[in-house]
């Protein structure tokens, strides 16, 4: 597992908001650390199973601000050692120095400091990531609403849509192209002989390299680098892709913002996958487009001539007001410049005829 490539060619936006709003540095430390922690979230039974039994919850992948209370009060009932990890990592909420200490013993509340996993607060400890189980693996991430441009988001519904629909064969090697925390190029790597991964952002593919890791994973190779350009002229039998394929006008997030006009990310990204699959190998890639009457016409178009076949999985048409408030609140945008931002989104698409 290591990481190679050119620095970035896509710069981060709005550097003086960045660094007003710098998120802590990615978790980092020696082998032996990362593997007795991890064997200690075992011992804790810190699994998908546990977490959401002791929250009474479906999901896990995300916890809003509002259920935190209610998630406490479940918590009442849990284990203490597991109680204080979904505290620490999945729901945000500073805990004691010794109830850190005993739910992790020979790491204790010292030893996430120094793998940069939780830091103290007033004299409590708080988890610095994001860090929950999905199915049998463990997945770091930035803490919601905090960080910049560079922020590293966690599996949310479209990363999970995109595991979902990924094609699960034993194949040589797969590409997963803007890897963020690095959740779908560990999750090939259980059934393929190597991975390539591939981001933009340095931060996250620190905390990829870091997640691979924290799991066991040593067959995926992190190269940093624009979409497939780290790829060079390689091909694979698996290619996945979940790039920032928001219909913006902001560049605000490296995560959801392109940078470029309308939907040409999408086609761009559907127009080049496809020279990059071996012969008889599958890619999935996460889009959105603008519909028109004919819904799929676009999507079609982008694949003219490129000598594959595709299924278009169509999941929803939104409406552009639905859009632009479900995006910019998702960014964690401060309430007293959401109506602004909300109308300069609506005015772009306006723009653009959508």
């Amino acid at each position: 597992m290591g990481r190679s490539g050119e620095q970035p060619v896509r710069a981060l936006a709005d550097e003086g908001r960045a660094a007003a709003s710098a998120p802590p540095a990615p978790p980092s430390g020696a082998l032996a650390d990362v593997v007795a922690f991890r064997a200690a979230l075992d011992t804790a039974d810190f699994t998908t199973a546990s977490v959401r039994t002791a929250l009474e919850a479906d999901n896990v992948l995300e916890s809003k601000a509002h259920e935190i209370a209610v998630h406490e009060r479940r918590l009442a009932a849990a284990a203490p050692a597991l109680a204080a990890l979904i505290r620490l990592f999945a729901i945000d909420v500073p805990v004691a120095v010794d109830d850190v200490d005993r739910a992790l013993p020979g790491i204790g509340a010292d030893g996430l400091e120094r793998l940069g996993l939780a830091a103290e607060e007033d004299g409590m400890i708080r988890g610095s990531v994001h860090l929950v189980p999905h199915d049998e693996l463990l997945i770091a991430s930035d803490r919601a609403g905090i960080g910049g441009p560079d922020h590293v988001a966690g599996v949310h519904y479209p990363s999970a849509t995109l595991s979902n629909l990924t094609i699960r064969r034993p194949v040589g090697s797969a590409l997963d192209v803007a890897t963020g925390c690095g959740i779908q190029a560990i999750q090939a790597a259980q059934h393929c002989g190597r991975v390539v991964g591939t981001d933009v952002n340095e931060r996250a593919l620190a905390f990829a390299e870091f997640n691979a890791v924290l799991n066991g994973v040593d067959n995926v190779e992190f190269r940093s680098g624009n979409f497939f350009e780290p790829a060079g002229d390689e091909r694979f039998d698996l290619v996945v892709c979940n790039p920032p394929y928001v219909i913006s006008p902001e560049s605000t997030l490296v995560f959801r913002d392109s940078g470029l006009p309308g939907d040409t990310v999408s086609a761009e990204l559907v127009a080049a996958l496809p020279s990059y699959l071996e012969d008889g190998g599958f890619g999935t890639i996460m889009i959105s487009w603008i519909a028109g009457e004919d819904t799929t016409l676009r999507p079609r178009a982008w694949l003219d001539g490129r000598g594959c076949d595709a299924w278009i999985l169509h999941s929803a048409t939104d409406a552009p007001l639905r859009t632009a408030a479900a995006w910019t609140a998702a960014a964690g945008t401060e309430p007293e410049g959401y109506t602004e931002r909300l109308d300069a989104w609506l005015e772009y698409y306006a723009r653009l005829g959508i």
